[in-house]
């Protein structure tokens, strides 16, 4: 079964566009990681510093994997430093039922 992952950012005070630019600019090649099948952008209404990601993997190590390449390549420190608190990331499983 697939796991939902929610990355919460809080931008910088007058840092939230270029968050959504940066996230913008990563998503095909996020999209492209292995594992990856669906990925979405969300900006709270009423605070638009709070942007969430939400995507989904085949797997936990998939994303593990992916967020490890991101690390490698300096991506994670890009987005740091338009942060002015720490990502949160969060791992779901999707609850069925009838």
């Amino acid at each position: 079964m697939s796991v939902h992952v929610i990355t919460e950012l809080h931008a910088k005070p007058g840092r939230s566009d270029a968050l959504v630019a940066l996230l913008r600019q990563s998503i095909p090649d996020s999209r492209a990681h292995d594992g990856c099948e669906d990925i979405t952008i969300r900006q709270n209404q009423d605070d638009r510093a709070n942007i969430a990601s939400l995507t989904t993997w085949t797997t936990r190590r998939h994303y593990e994997e992916y967020l490890a390449w991101r690390t490698e390549m300096g991506d994670t420190d890009a987005f740091e430093q338009l942060l002015d608190q720490p990502m949160s990331i969060r791992y779901f499983d999707q609850v069925e039922f009838n």
